[in-house]
Parts: structure tokens; C-alpha cells; sequence
């Protein structure tokens, strides 16, 4: 079991906590939950035995589980071992907890958190020996945490991605951010590195200093920053390099390039850092998407991280199969609806060429406008790019989906969003899917526009009726000129359900609708690309909304356990078309 799919450090110390954690399962209203002072006091409860990482729902008698789960693990810190016999702290990683957060070591608080689908971390002062931590896991719906609503998918309650604990020095290299350029000649890169304090944090203390960061390209030394390199802000450090022999990313030749950054003190190498990115640039030009300066189109799917197994704690083994399926469909993008995907996942769609659409948390209007939904938004979009930047993978950041767009309430959110995202990530384009028609006030916002849309579905109206409507208004409206994406487009079908009739809710019904929205959509010479809603049936919170039959979202091609549905062959067809038509590399297995 590992957090990334590659190694992310050759200096600092570290180590997974994977295996089995003992966990205490309080159910709601009996119990505080995360942030609640009396979180530490938790007791009692059901108690069993759990892998990390993955969702208590997946305990018998515990699949509709709304409340606090206490895990719990001892481990042996003196294991970790590093290059300095001064100050050093204990890190504790967190890559998802679901869906509110408090963690201890030793029964001191170490980190709040309040997002199921970003990471977080949490810095003590180190001493050899046993250490346990403890992670209360709050999966409650309430006024405190205004991303997690009952909703059209289902919020899971565990920790549900990996756990690491790492040992680092007073300095540490926070992220490392590269931003390729091209330019004549060839390639250059932005490269900033973050340094952190444990001090600062902690409040007990000035920050030490740094001697010096050795940046690496796919292990060979390049540049040394110093102190000269510092930006205004004294813990970034930033600096260009030319690098000659850059080779490309592209979807059908996605070749990764490995940097690293390792922290100097007394002549030692005391921390470090290693990820991946790849030499590509990703822009917008009137209505056309331009990679590496060359026009895109794509087809593909918007899929949740969701399993009747596993919930939403995907083993790699689960995801590789889901990208296999998503390859043999001949998807060439995927949407990650609605909210930031596991980070191998995102590794994964890096090495195979797989465009990603990646989306900070957020699905659907309020039905109470919570003060705290913009600073919460905020702050899972700022996780998101801060912590998946350097994917090459990912061409757009997306917001706010299907959020209201179409009121002074809703515009007042949208703009400090994409305010940030371009502080953020100026390298990218930004985007939003809009259902507001002919309603929308915010179409002048994103860089690329994106429409849901259910011809004959949730609209009676013939497929090519409504999308000339929405069209019309699109191009009437301070969007016109931008690409455009269908964002969503599908039809339901419950598995298994086959009908001579083609009634609503058949398999077969589903294929027809479908052959008929993409056949018509994907001819469109304006449309930069198609995302069928959705790629697997997913489970929704009971009651949210009364139509959903077997409490799923059924529009998938496959259903939850990825068995084909009818549907299947015929978006298999419609994209192999689409890519002909337009010439569209794929990445089918």
C-alpha cells in the first residue's frame, strides 16, 4: 500500500500507516464530534478492527453509518530515523478523512480539518518510543461543514485515503510547484518551493534558516537556490530554468519528468521533496482548448470515486480497472465529479495519457445560504491545486457545479473562486457547469464554458431543439467566443431491467436516448468535448432524491459492480466516431 505511486522522498523519514487500526464506532447525537472540545473524551460504542484506508461502511451492520469513528494506532517513531540529532518533529499526513477531522498524537490535538477529499497534516515535537495517533471521523451532516450536505452522492464516513507518518526537520520542504513554458527554443520551467516551519507552526518560536535547496531534474543536479531566490513571501523560493532537452507530455506520449528539491543545513542534507510534471502548456485561444499549441477534443465520462465494495476508499487495483473500462470506451478525458480525486488516481491518468478535469468540492445550490460555504470552498479549492498542481493530467480546474449561477447570492461566490483559482494556477484554464438556461449571469467568469444538458431525459423536448436553445443562449450571452464543453449529457437505466417496450428506466431506453444526445452533440463542430454523465451507477444519500431508484444515481454506462450495460457498445460507438471525425488521439488499452 503506498500514497503515490512513486517514491516522494530519498532523505526524509517516513512511514505508512497501513494495516489494521482499531476503531470505535459512535453513533449520531450520542456523541461530540470532530471540533467539539469533548472530542478527546469519546468512549464506548461498538468496537472493531479496520484496514486503513477505507469507509465504515463497509463494517456489517454499519453500511448507513452517521457519526464519529475513532481510529486508533501505536506505532514505534523510534523506527524513523533521520540526518540530524537536533530539533525534529513528527508529521502526521492525513490524504482524506471523511468528512470532518480531528487528530491527536498522544492525546494532543495535532490537526482540524473539515473536506473529505483533501489532504491535510498535522506537526508534534518528536520523541523515540511509542506513539499513538488518533483520528475521530465525522461523517454527520450539519451547519458546521456546508460542502457535506445530503446530496446525489454519498458522503462516506472513515479514513479513507493513506495515512503517513513522517519525520522532519525544523525546515521542511513544504510542495514544489513547476510550471512549464514554451517558448523558440524549446522548454523552460518555473520551479517554487515552499518551505515550512514547525516552529511557526506550533507558535513556539522564529522559523530557522535554510543554507540552501538543491533543485534536481530527473536526478541531476540544476540550480542551487539560496536566500537571493526568496520571493516577498520568505518561505517561497522561485527561479527559472532552460531546460534543453526537455521532452514533451502529450496524451499519447506522456512522458513524466521527476523533480526534486533537497534542503541544505551545515552542509547536510537534512529534507527533501520529489514529485512529477510534465513539459506541456495548456491555454485557451478564442473557442479552441490548445495543448502544446495544438487544438484538443475529448470524449469521456464524469465518474465518482464510488464502489458497493469499498465506498469511496478505492484500492489502486480498483482504479486501475475503472481507468481499463474508461479506456476501452474510448474516453480520452475524465470529469472528477464533484469533488478532488485520490492523488494515484490522478498518477495514474498522468502515465496514461488521460486528460482530467479536476474539481474542487461542491455540488448544487444551498438550501440555506451557510456562512460557512465560501471560506470552506476556498479552502478545498486552495488544497486541490496546491496539492495536485504539478499533474500534467489535469487541463482544467473546475467549481461550483451546477451552483447558482444564476443569482447576485450565487455570483458573489463565483467570483472570489475564480479570483483565487487564477492567483493560484494562471497556467491553466478555469471552467464551471452551468444548468442555469437561458438564466446564467456568470458565463464571463470561466475561460471555458459548460453546459448540462438531458435532452429527453429531464427535458421532452428533441435533442436537437433544446441544444440549439441552449446554444443560442450562449452565444447571445458573454460566453460567446469561449470553447464549449457538454459537460453532462445521459439517461438512466436500472441494470438489468430490459423492456421490448424500451420504457423509461430499461437498458434499452438508456441506449436509445443516449445514441440519439451523442449522435447529434458530437457532430457539432463548436463542441470541444463531451462528458457522458455518468461512468458507473453510485449510491446517493437516502432521501435527498425521492426518483432514484435502489438509492443510486443509475445513468452509468456500467453499473456500480462495472457490469456493461446496453448502453456500453453504443458511447463505445459514438466516440470512436467522435475521434475520427476529429482526429482525436485515444488512449483505448
Amino acid at each position: 500500500m503506498t500514497e503515490r505511486l512513486f517514491s516522494t522522498h530519498d532523505v526524509r523519514p517516513r512511514q505508512e500507516l497501513d494495516g489494521l487500526w482499531t476503531v470505535t464506532l459512535n453513533d449520531a447525537g450520542e456523541t461530540a464530534g470532530a471540533g467539539d472540545p469533548r472530542a478527546d473524551t469519546l468512549s464506548g460504542g461498538r468496537t472493531v478492527r479496520m484496514l486503513v484506508p477505507s469507509c465504515v461502511e463497509s463494517i456489517p451492520g454499519a453500511e448507513t453509518f452517521r457519526g464519529v469513528a475513532r481510529y486508533e494506532r501505536t506505532f514505534d517513531a523510534g523506527s524513523l530515523l533521520g540526518p540530524l540529532d537536533e530539533e525534529r518533529y513528527l508529521r502526521i499526513v492525513c490524504r482524506g478523512v471523511s468528512h470532518m477531522a480531528d487528530v491527536f498524537v498522544d492525546g494532543t490535538p495535532v490537526a482540524h480539518h473539515e473536506d473529505a477529499f483533501t489532504a491535510f497534516d498535522g506537526v508534534i515535537e518528536h520523541r523515540p518510543g511509542a506513539r499513538t495517533v488518533t483520528i475521530d471521523a465525522d461523517n454527520r451532516f450539519s451547519e458546521r461543514s456546508a460542502l457535506h450536505r445530503e446530496n446525489d452522492y454519498y458522503s462516506y464516513g472513515g479514513v479513507t485515503r493513506p495515512v503517513v507518518a513522517e519525520l522532519v526537520p525544523e525546515r521542511y520542504v513544504d510542495w514544489v510547484h513547476v510550471t512549464p513554458i514554451r517558448h523558440d527554443d524549446g522548454w523552460r520551467a518555473r520551479v517554487e518551493v515552499r518551505i515550512a516551519s514547525c516552529r511557526e507552526r506550533l507558535g513556539t518560536g522564529e522559523p530557522g534558516t535554510v543554507d540552501g535547496i538543491v533543485l534536481r531534474l530527473d536526478g541531476r543536479d540544476v540550480r542551487t537556490l539560496t536566500a537571493a531566490d526568496a520571493t516577498e513571501d520568505p518561505f517561497v523560493y522561485r527561479c527559472t530554468l532552460d531546460v534543453p532537452d526537455a521532452v514533451p507530455w502529450t496524451p499519447d506520449a506522456p512522458h513524466l519528468t521527476y523533480v526534486q528539491a533537497v534542503l541544505l543545513q551545515d552542509g547536510l542534507k537534512v529534507d527533501d521533496l520529489i514529485d512529477r510534471f510534465g513539459f506541456r502548456e495548456v491555454r485557451v485561444e478564442g473557442d479552441k482548448v490548445l495543448l502544446n499549441d495544438e487544438p484538443i477534443r475529448f470524449v469521456g465520462f464524469n465518474r465518482h470515486e464510488d464502489d458497493p465494495v469499498f465506498g469511496c476508499a478505492l484500492p489502486v487495483e480498483a482504479m486501475m480497472r475503472d481507468l481499463n473500462i474508461l479506456r476501452d470506451l474510448g474516453a480520452t478525458s475524465v470529469r472528477t465529479s464533484h469533488y478532488p480525486n485520490d492523488e494515484r488516481f490522478l498518477d495514474l491518468c498522468d502515465e496514461l495519457g488521460l486528460l482530467v478535469w479536476e474539481e474542487a468540492h461542491a455540488r448544487g445550490p444551498e438550501d440555506e445560504h451557510n456562512p460557512r460555504f465560501l471560506g470552506q470552498s476556498l479552502t478545498s479549492l486552495t488544497e486541490m491545486v496546491t496539492q495536485h498542481f504539478n499533474h500534467p493530467s489535469i487541463y482544467t480546474w473546475g467549481i461550483l457545479n451546477e451552483y447558482e449561477s444564476n443569482t447576485e447570492y450565487g455570483r458573489s461566490v463565483y467570483v472570489p473562486m475564480y479570483e483565487r483559482l487564477r492567483e493560484l494556477d494562471p497556467s491553466r484554464p478555469t471552467t464551471s457547469a452551468t444548468c442555469n438556461f437561458p438564466t446564467d449571469i456568470c458565463l464571463d467568469l470561466p475561460d471555458i464554458v459548460s453546459i448540462n444538458i438531458y435532452p429527453l431525459w429531464y427535458s421532452d423536448a428533441p435533442v436537437d431543439e433544446l441544444v440549439r436553445e441552449v446554444l443560442d443562449f450562449v452565444r447571445s450571452s458573454p460566453g460567446a467566443g469561449k470553447p464549449l464543453i457538454v459537460s453532462e449529457i445521459g439517461a438512466g437505466a436500472i441494470p438489468g431491467v430490459r423492456d421490448v417496450r424500451r420504457s423509461k428506466w430499461s437498458e434499452e431506453r438508456q441506449a436509445d436516448i443516449l445514441s440519439e444526445q451523442l449522435g447529434h452533440v458530437c457532430g457539432l463542430d463548436e463542441v470541444m468535448g463531451v462528458y457522458v454523465w455518468q461512468f458507473a451507477d453510485c449510491r446517493v444519500t437516502e432521501g435527498w432524491f425521492a426518483v432514484r431508484p435502489r438509492t443510486r444515481n443509475n445513468k452509468g454506462v456500467v453499473d456500480e459492480y462495472r457490469r456493461p450495460k446496453l448502453a456500453y457498445e453504443t458511447v463505445q460507438r459514438a466516440f470512436e466516431e467522435y475521434r475520427d471525425r476529429h482526429r482525436v488521439p485515444t488512449t483505448r488499452a
